[in-house]
């Protein structure tokens, strides 16, 4: 990996692959920072924490860090991210179809989350994305189950897109009507297995649930299968929940 404080690569996050106004989307980023860190054995993942938000278009400092095993990503002299392999096992729910996917978003489209989305313009789940730009993955909940799926068909490649769509589906456990999170929330950890990159043009469904609440903390486990069937990715992730804006 390199002695601590050299700098083993440098990594920049362009503007259409936003989250908040101005950052980078914390799943691809984190996709991004994880290929640095690499992961060998079957059942390692590896965790980002996003201590900071990713400026965009900026040079980021990846620099290793042998005491932890892992990266620290530097903006200049600021640490605004930390990465390492992990241990994970997770509990898969039973995949629902592409289908079923496509009917649980078109019959409960979250109109609200829709009209009063807090960042518009991510690159996963905003609303002003157009198709083809942004992916656009609103998550609607699974009936009778407490899971969300949406529907995914791959247009990007690359491990990141798999991270990113990882990411943003799994906040939409806050929605749970008879025990709703509030919002707005920001991605804070996400520890994420991907076993392979998709195809482009795959159709791939991805599930998400929430495992637990802790204070200002949403805990939400997400996984992405592949139609055909197989797992693609599978993570864990921590959500913060942030004071709205004026």
């Amino acid at each position: 990996m390199g002695e601590h404080g050299v700098v083993n690569t440098t990594l920049r996050i362009a503007p259409r692959f936003c989250g908040p106004p101005g950052t980078g989307n914390g799943g691809y980023a984190a996709g991004r920072i994880a290929a640095v860190v690499g992961g060998s054995a079957a059942d390692e993942a590896v965790e980002v924490t996003l201590r900071a938000p990713i400026p965009l278009e900026c040079d980021l400092a990846a620099i290793a860090d042998p005491e932890r095993g892992g990266f620290v990503v530097r903006d200049g002299d600021r640490d605004v991210a930390t990465a390492q392999r992990v241990s994970f096992r997770l509990d898969l729910p039973e995949p629902v179809s592409w289908d079923a996917a496509e009917r649980v978003v078109r019959e409960a489209p979250l109109r609200g989350f829709i009209d009063e989305h807090p960042f518009p313009g991510c690159f996963v789940c905003g609303p002003e994305r157009e198709v083809g730009d942004g992916m656009r993955l609103f998550a609607a909940r699974v009936p009778d189950t407490p899971c969300f799926a949406v529907p995914w068909e791959v247009a990007d490649l690359g491990a990141e897109f798999v991270w990113a769509a990882l990411d943003c589906p799994s906040s939409f456990p806050m929605y749970l009507a008879e025990d709703p999170f509030p919002g707005p929330c920001v991605l804070g950890r996400i520890a994420a297995r991907i076993e392979r990159v998709p195809d482009r043009g795959e159709r791939t469904v991805v599930m998400s649930w929430r495992e637990q609440v802790d204070g200002r903390k949403l805990h939400t486990a997400s996984a992405v299968f592949a139609e055909a069937g197989g797992l693609i990715g599978s993570a864990r992730a921590t959500w913060i929940r942030v004071a709205p804006s004026p």
